[in-house]
């Protein structure tokens, strides 16, 4: 069993308050892949624009209901919240909150 990082990778700290600051940063993360593995927090980023918003609309395999925060309390704290939820409640809650009248 190898315990290699799955690729691409990077061990980027992308919380650094300076990564923000440094396009080039981002620009790095996208020529890696449209998904990359960041080690030094243990999660995936999607780095390019289409891949964002194919996941944003495949609600069954990338759900909110769990919560989209990092952190435990964080993802408690917004139980419930439209953020943190997934068809059908989602869109209750989004018909209730925008001005359609459908």
């Amino acid at each position: 069993m190898s315990s290699a990082a799955p690729t691409p990778s990077t061990d980027l700290d992308i919380f650094d308050g300076s990564f923000a600051s440094d396009p080039e940063r981002l620009t790095e993360l996208r020529d890696l892949g449209s998904a990359v593995w960041v080690a030094r927090h243990g999660f995936w980023m999607l780095t390019r624009y289409d891949a964002v918003r194919a996941a944003a609309a495949d609600w069954e395999t990338y759900s909110s209901a769990a919560g989209v925060a990092l952190l435990d309390d964080a993802n408690d704290a917004i139980l419930g919240a439209i953020i943190a939820t997934d068809p059908p409640q989602h869109d209750v809650i989004r018909r209730v909150l925008s001005d359609r009248k459908s």
